[in-house]
């Protein structure tokens, strides 16, 4: 059984699905903690946003906040490869918007979940190179082997070294629950185990 493909959604579209299912469920399943600002573009995954991007007119944003995103140089990917036997794979709710690095980094990966797991780890990995380039540290960082040329690396010993260089309340309380999120998964687990041992025993 074929199908016909259908033609893809417009990039202002994808924006306004997304915008809208952020509001509808306080987030989206990429940007869990709501940072992406819908009515300025910017890619889905790193939030890399064009200051030479066009903007709309007033007239076209009066008709949609997200206007802006029709202008802006992101590209339509597909959050799972595309597969022509497979129905609606073109509808909006299966295209996310990234800048082209992105694009060109996504790994074709077979579920949704892995997809949104990994844009939302490059968007943590853009800020933290930022913050890292901006502060001078690079260098350093190279020398610790945190930034290698295959990108940087994650994890606890990342998010101490930072916790270590930033005494501002901000960032300490950033990094602090960061390192919460890093080490709870595996906490979890081994008190599920111990719980398990005991109940056994």
């Amino acid at each position: 059984m074929t199908y016909q493909r259908r033609a893809m959604p417009s990039k202002r579209a994808i924006a306004i699905y997304w915008a809208t299912y952020a509001e509808e469920h306080g987030s989206t399943p990429f940007d869990p903690e709501g940072e992406i600002d819908w009515e300025s573009p910017q890619c889905m995954a790193c939030a890399y946003a064009g200051e030479t991007w066009p903007l709309a007119s007033p007239r076209q944003l009066k008709n949609s906040p997200q206007a802006h995103w029709t202008h802006a140089t992101l590209e339509r990917a597909h959050i799972t490869p595309r597969m022509r036997e497979v129905e609606n794979h073109d509808a909006v709710e299966k295209i996310v918007l990234m800048c082209s690095s992105c694009h060109r980094a996504h790994p074709d990966f077979q579920t949704a979940q892995e997809t949104f797991e990994w844009m939302e780890g490059r968007h943590w990995a853009t800020l933290t190179h930022r913050t890292i380039s901006d502060r001078g540290w690079i260098k350093e960082f190279r020398g610790k082997q945190l930034i290698t040329k295959r990108g940087i690396k994650g994890g606890h010993e990342m998010l101490m070294e930072l916790g270590k260089r930033c005494m501002c309340p901000e960032c300490q309380e950033w990094t602090l629950k960061q390192i919460a999120l890093d080490i709870y998964p595996q906490m979890a687990e081994e008190v599920a185990n111990y719980e398990k041992h005991s109940e056994a025993s």
